[in-house]
């Protein structure tokens, strides 16, 4: 990989604390969107091994001594996650950058929020009221508890592949909660880097297990008894399930699905003051990201005043090779997105 160091065990889960083995040998592919090479081989997950998984997190919650640390003490594991992050921030840009085709001008610029996140959740749970005693009404005292929800599922896409998992990941953590992670089967190599990341800081055992898979696996990951919340990025159609899913065994859930935003320019508005944003929120990483501007609304009598101004911008971006740094929009992931814009 360009710019990075070597993956310590691609061929590996992180379960439990340790490095493991798949049992069995069916493998998945990354394929650069540039060339069509296969960038990388790795095991996918099979039901067993989210099985063995999710026993670890089980574990880890239930008797490991993370949901029993004090806040202060988990912060200090967060902050060291994010400094271990942030000195490997070139290798995570490369590395989405390769699998999606996200320009590195761009990846390099949002790859910092990683370690950003950790440490604001670190920030935060050092003054959170884990703990609020409150007044009754009727003179009475009540003590109010927060408490970890347990274990947890973080399911990201393919499209901006570390910073969905962190989101979820670096609050979870926080909170006192343990983490079966599934990273989108396209894009699983900057989970590798966060559990190699997570693993070097000291975490305990079974706190965050890494297992990359498909569908199927990852359909026994949201159905199973003890998986107490699963938060997903990705497709409504998929939440959909995932939802229907939690429902029925009261699984709590947290979604972040498609959008369908739209920029709304008003009569007085000042066009040439709003292109910058609208270029750069209408086709980030090839307007596949679920708040890319999808519509932009413009006063009927100032359309051809508009249109004068934005569509020699759009031609006007460098379209090429997402290593080379001028380069403002590199190619569509993968074929399967390639056809559904074609129709």
């Amino acid at each position: 990989m360009r710019g990075a160091s070597p993956l310590k065990a691609p061929d590996s889960f992180f379960i439990d604390g340790d490095w493991v083995r798949p049992r069995h040998a069916r493998l998945l592919e990354v394929v650069s969107p540039v060339t069509e090479e296969v960038i990388v081989r790795y095991p996918e997950a099979q039901p067993e091994d989210m099985d063995r998984a999710i026993a670890a997190a089980r574990t880890a919650f239930e008797h490991g001594p993370w949901p029993r640390m004090t806040a202060v003490e988990r912060a200090s594991y967060l902050r060291r996650v994010a400094s271990l992050i942030e000195a490997r921030q070139d290798e995570i840009a490369w590395a989405w950058t390769r699998q999606v085709g996200a320009p590195i001008s761009l990846t390099r610029k949002l790859v910092p929020q990683n370690a950003t996140l950790f440490r604001y959740y670190a920030e935060l749970i050092e003054t959170y009221p884990f703990r609020d005693d409150r007044q009754r009404d009727d003179g009475g005292a009540v003590r109010v508890l927060r408490e970890p929800v347990g274990v947890c599922a973080a399911i990201s896409p393919w499209n901006a592949p570390m910073v969905l998992l962190t989101y979820k990941i670096a609050a979870g953590l926080a909170a006192g909660c343990t983490f079966v992670a599934k990273p989108s089967p396209e894009t699983p190599l900057e989970a590798y880097v966060l559990a190699e990341c997570i693993e070097q800081a000291g975490l305990p055992r079974g706190v965050f297990n890494l297992v990359p898979a498909g569908r199927e696996a990852g359909d026994h990951l949201i159905r199973h008894a003890d998986v107490d919340k699963v938060a997903f990025t990705g497709s409504t159609a998929v939440g959909k399930h995932i939802m229907k899913v939690c429902a029925d065994r009261l699984a709590r859930v947290s979604l972040e699905l498609g959008g369908k935003s739209a920029a709304v320019l008003l009569p007085d508005a000042d066009f040439r003051q709003a292109l910058p944003s609208l270029m750069a929120y209408s086709m980030p990483i090839t307007g596949q990201v679920c708040f890319s501007l999808t519509r932009l609304l413009v006063p009927n009598s100032r359309k051809d005043e508009f249109l004068d101004l934005f569509l020699p911008a759009v031609k006007g971006l460098k379209v090429g090779d997402p290593a080379d740094p001028g380069t403002q929009m590199g190619p569509l992931a993968m074929a399967r997105q390639r056809e559904r814009v074609e129709g």
